[in-house]
């Protein structure tokens, strides 16, 4: 069950985006405190929409070009050990996404439609 970590590390680093705890952070890498609440917002939205079957890709790719922006904004910043857990996060929703490779490919109303009646 990777969904639970993944959300629990989306859900916990969004709230602390949204409670402002992590201004100042934004503040040093140069981005503005509404996109802060904007990232936050979209971490803890992504982080739900894992437990769902419908939203699950669609959130884990959400969360991946959050992970691609976090590892540009470490990497400018010389932040590199949070760049590794950045890869870890990137590592764990490639899995998701592919153990979730055959309803991507082959959605529910064609399987129900191509069985024979």
């Amino acid at each position: 069950m990777l969904i639970i970590p993944i959300a629990f590390q989306f859900l916990y680093l969004g709230f602390l985006k949204l409670n402002g705890d992590m201004e100042s952070a934004f503040y040093v890498w140069g981005y503005t405190v509404p996109f802060m609440y904007l990232i936050g917002l979209v971490e803890v939205v992504s982080a739900a929409g894992l437990f769902f079957q419908r939203s699950r890709v669609a959130s884990v790719i959400t969360q991946l070009i959050i992970m691609f922006g976090a590892i540009y904004t470490h990497w400018a910043f010389f932040q590199y050990f949070e760049i590794l857990i950045n890869i870890g996060v990137i590592g764990l929703c490639t899995i998701i996404l592919w153990l979730e490779r055959e309803k991507i490919m082959v959605p529910e109303e064609s399987k129900r439609s191509s069985l024979p009646y």
